[in-house]
């Protein structure tokens, strides 16, 4: 029973592998305007991420200024 089990495991992990090997050499390959795209909205999402980390360093900045005897407040004795 233990080698019929194996033995079907492996069989559909072959055929698994077959099929998307199959695929992969029929599959089209994205037109220059489809990878140029891709590229445009990879940066998209970096600046994205760029902004964030600004905004939580610029936030943090502030955050630091405004706590009592920080820059911009005055010293109280």
């Amino acid at each position: 029973m233990l080698k019929t089990t194996l033995a079907g495991l492996g069989l559909v992990a072959v055929l698994g592998l077959a099929l998307y090997g199959g695929y992969a050499l029929v599959r089209p390959e994205p037109t220059p305007q489809e990878a140029a795209a891709q590229q445009t909205r990879e940066a998209i999402e970096d600046m994205g991420r760029a902004v964030e980390q600004i905004g939580e360093a610029v936030g943090a900045e502030v955050d630091r200024a405004l706590q009592p005897g920080g820059e911009g407040q005055p010293d109280r004795p």
